[in-house]
């Protein structure tokens, strides 16, 4: 599939420290650059603690670079950014609101009018498989049905970016396997751009036009962009018994375990 060559997001330079118990300095970002581009699904692929979370925070502009820069379709962040709807790893659902309350919640903080953001609501609401709920708590609805309800309260925003923090990980295989092909599936409806953080290098290469892979630590780097040459429309079960999966899926594993043992090295030292 050719992407777009249009850049929607451009990260320059990007560090971010933030001060530790002791008041030391913590560099937990270190001179991350990265362009997402119009129509591109890009993983953000690492172990815990290379910083994946904070730079997808950094793109939704709810955390400021200690230096570098964050750019939306050309314009410095100083704030949310104004493209970009972020789907999180816990749901995140307010469980005294119904469905249709919560997928509002971004439409009334922005000021939308309530007709309208009741029909917009209902509308995303039933993209996402789930016409009938509208009504439903939270917890009357299973843990896929919470998740889709996370995705329509991004889509009914109308992002051109949608930021997602290991969207599958709370979720039992099945479910999850679901959930990625309905992913998939919207996506190709109207090709947003998507960055999702995940630790999962099986679901990074399913789901992605790159893997980008982050350092071990004992700060955050890009250590490697993949490209992921697989033909779409894809199935994520059908997709992982191809040969080239399986060739992807090696070549990433060996620049996963090189860096893990460079970081072992690091902490022996």
């Amino acid at each position: 599939m050719r992407i777009d060559d249009e850049v929607l997001v451009k990260v320059e330079h990007l560090d971010k420290s933030f001060t530790g118990a002791a008041g030391d300095t913590l560099l937990v970002l270190d001179d991350i650059s990265l362009d997402l581009h119009a129509g591109e699904i890009v993983a953000l692929l690492g172990r815990s603690g290379s910083g994946k979370s904070t730079l997808l925070r950094s793109i939704a502009g709810l955390i400021a670079p200690t230096s570098g820069s964050v750019r939306y379709r050309g314009a410095e962040l100083n704030g949310a950014n104004p493209g970009a709807a972020m789907v999180f790893q816990t749901f995140a659902l307010m469980p005294w609101l119904t469905v249709q309350d919560n997928v509002e919640l971004g439409l009334a903080a922005r000021g939308v009018p309530p007709a309208e953001r009741h029909g917009r609501a209902l509308r995303a609401i039933d993209l996402i498989g789930l016409d009938g709920f509208e009504s439903a708590y939270p917890k009357e609805l299973s843990g896929g049905m919470r998740q889709r309800v996370g995705f329509a309260r991004a889509l009914v925003l109308e992002p051109d970016v949608l930021l997602m923090d290991e969207p599958f990980s709370a979720l039992d295989v099945q479910t999850r396997s679901l959930m990625e092909n309905e992913l998939l599936q919207l996506w190709a409806q109207d090709r947003k751009s998507v960055i999702f953080v995940t630790h999962d290098l099986e679901e990074a290469i399913a789901l992605s036009d790159r893997v980008v892979v982050m350092s071990a630590g004992p700060a955050g780097r890009l250590i490697g962009g993949f490209p992921i040459d697989l033909p779409r429309p894809r199935d994520v079960a059908e997709i992982r018994l191809t040969q080239r999966f399986v060739e992807l899926h090696k070549l990433i594993w060996q620049a996963l375990r090189d860096e893990v043992q460079k970081a072992y090295a690091h902490a022996l030292d």
